[in-house]
């Protein structure tokens, strides 16, 4: 899957699943994703990784995925990962923004620092939230420094990514949620 593959996928999915209904402010979706990567520290902090190995490819039934995602891979440091990078792929689709791919290489991994660093994107994004120079810079951004954790911690962030979309696929409308 390409960066631009996934900003179309996530933003179909969005729109699907009524996040459009009505449309969200871009600071609430800045908000949102800076929320999933607060809940990426705290997973962090807790020690929750995924112990599974993806991807799911081989498990047909959705039954069955949506099954084993929830139990080995939901609400672990990359889950919120995954999803934070989600939600920039879906900003990426509501503004019809490219975003470019960023250098994935951290000095230290320090990763409430590493992650606090992305969330700086994001909160310079907010800042000026209506020019889409910058959005496009910080979103890349951000996306480059959580690439980067994922490659200091050696696992495969596009295969969470992947499989996050495909168990978001399988949610119910808003996710349960009011937005």
């Amino acid at each position: 899957m390409t960066i631009q593959e996934a900003i179309k996928e996530a933003h179909d999915c969005a729109k699907e699943k009524g996040f459009y209904n009505p449309p969200p402010t871009v600071p609430a979706i800045l908000a949102l994703i800076n929320t999933e990567l607060s809940e990426a520290i705290q997973a962090d902090r807790n020690e929750i990784k995924s112990n599974a190995a993806l991807p799911y490819d081989n498990i047909i039934g959705e039954s069955a995925f949506k099954t084993l995602y929830e139990i080995h891979v939901k609400d672990t440091l990359e889950d919120e990962l995954a999803g934070a990078c989600i939600r920039i792929f879906d900003l990426a689709g509501y503004l019809g923004i490219e975003l470019w791919n960023p250098p994935t290489n951290l000095n230290e991994l320090d990763i409430p620092g590493n992650i606090m660093e992305a969330m700086s994107s994001i909160g310079i994004a907010y800042i000026d939230y209506n020019n889409l120079a910058t959005i496009r810079l910080c979103l890349s951004n951000a996306m480059g420094t959580i690439f980067a954790i994922s490659k200091k911690l050696d696992f495969d962030l596009w295969a969470h990514i992947e499989a996050a979309m495909r168990y978001n696929r399988l949610r119910e409308f808003k996710h349960g949620k009011k937005y």
